[in-house]
């Protein structure tokens, strides 16, 4: 797996072989500005372009700031129509300690319009990536079928 750090807010992390791209939010987001987690959040959206990845795995244990309703409104403005477009598929967040980081994360993605994406929350990196890796009862039937 590659590793790029970003900025001080944030690294991340692509696998070709398992298509996906893991975002790590870090401490330093505890003291930053709104144009500065846009920006964070545009170039997220540009790497999952990059590489066009179907799996993400969003870190949030560390991510010190907070997702504000006009912030929740521009991801989905902004962000989440990039990632749909780029065939994304699965969304896993290791989730915040901070309740209201958790509620605010369900609602951006209950607010996203049109959005295929399937989403779940969890405690550890391998948690998420197990779900990802996961393959659903219908795809197993459809393979059987063929």
């Amino acid at each position: 797996m590659a590793c790029f750090s970003i900025s001080d807010l944030a690294e991340y992390f692509y696998s070709r072989q398992k298509d996906i791209l893991l975002w790590v939010w870090t401490s330093a987001t505890a003291g930053a500005d709104l144009d500065s987690m846009q920006a964070a959040l545009l170039e997220y959206a540009g790497k999952a372009e990059s590489y066009k990845a179907t799996n993400y795995i969003v870190d949030e244990r560390s991510l010190g700031f907070a997702y504000t309703p006009a912030l929740q409104a521009w991801i989905n403005a902004q962000i989440a129509p990039r990632i749909q477009a780029c065939g994304g598929a699965k969304i896993a967040v290791v989730r915040s300690s901070d309740i209201s980081k958790q509620v605010a994360l369900t609602q951006i993605f209950d607010q996203a319009s049109g959005c295929n994406i399937k989403f779940r929350m969890f405690e550890t990196i391998p948690e998420a990536e197990d779900w990802i890796n996961s393959r659903s009862i219908t795809k197993c039937c459809d393979e059987l079928v063929k």
